[in-house]
């Protein structure tokens, strides 16, 4: 990731709830009991949101993505649930 970014092209690195990095959370408070309800199936809306994001700040239609463990199954149930 490192050598495309130096490279100039744009590197987005996103992180899931549930991680050390992802605990502000626009409308649900970390320690709240919602914000843990959710299933690995749930987060294809983020990395819909993510990319939607991404999408408005570059104004690029296609994108790359480099999923890693959990993320690569996230990516695939997104993929196979968009029209």
């Amino acid at each position: 990731m490192l050598q495309l970014a130096l490279k100039g092209h744009p590197v987005w690195m996103i992180n899931q709830r549930g991680t050390e990095y992802s605990n502000k959370h626009e409308t649900l408070d970390v320690s709240g009991k919602e914000f843990w309800d959710y299933s690995l199936t749930d987060q294809w809306l983020e990395i819909k949101a993510n990319l939607e994001t991404i999408k408005a700040y570059t104004g690029y239609d296609d994108s790359y993505y480099v999923g890693y463990a959990g993320a690569t199954f996230q990516m695939l149930y997104a993929l196979e649930k968009e029209e």
